[in-house]
C-alpha cells in the first residue's frame, strides 16, 4: 500500500513536454501512418494528463495555504 507521501507524481510541465514529444514524432515524415497514430494518441492523453496534474496541483497548493 503506497501512501500519498511515497507517491512521486510527474509535473503537468513534465507531462506537457511529454505531449510535445510526442507529438514531433508523431509528426516525422519517416514513420508509418500505425506508428504516427499512436503517437498522436499518446500525445492526447499527455495533454489530458497535464490538465489532471495542474487542476491537482492547485488543489495542493491552495490546502497548503489554509
Amino acid at each position: 500500500n503506497i501512501s500519498a507521501l511515497q507517491l512521486r507524481l510527474i509535473s503537468a510541465a513534465q507531462c506537457r513536454a511529454c505531449a510535445g514529444e510526442c507529438e514531433r514524432l508523431g509528426k516525422a515524415a519517416e514513420i508509418s501512418i500505425e506508428r504516427a497514430t499512436a503517437l498522436i494518441s499518446m500525445a492526447h492523453s499527455w495533454d489530458q494528463l497535464a490538465e489532471d496534474m495542474a487542476r491537482y496541483e492547485a488543489i495542493v497548493k491552495a490546502e497548503a495555504q489554509k
